[in-house]
């Protein structure tokens, strides 16, 4: 499946409810919830997460930002 890249601030994140309020966003159409995040020194896992994400067949979305990266799900 797809990976994207693309800059926090591009992105409209929102809150929704799903058993728990959970956090999403939304980006060229396309919806994501949110999986994960790591910090800049820590990027290895975010690649080795949406690695993981899109061989079981995900789209992704990965988002950057100065404080690191941001795994989101489609």
């Amino acid at each position: 499946m797809q990976l994207t890249l693309v800059h926090d601030q591009r992105v409209e994140k929102f809150c929704y409810w799903e058993n728990g309020i959970r956090q999403g966003m939304q980006f060229e159409n396309q919806f994501y919830r949110h999986v994960a995040s790591v910090r800049e020194e820590k990027r290895m896992e975010a690649y080795a997460l949406t690695d993981a994400l899109r061989e079981a067949g995900s789209a992704v979305c990965l988002t950057v930002s100065p404080d690191g990266y941001s795994v989101w799900k489609n």
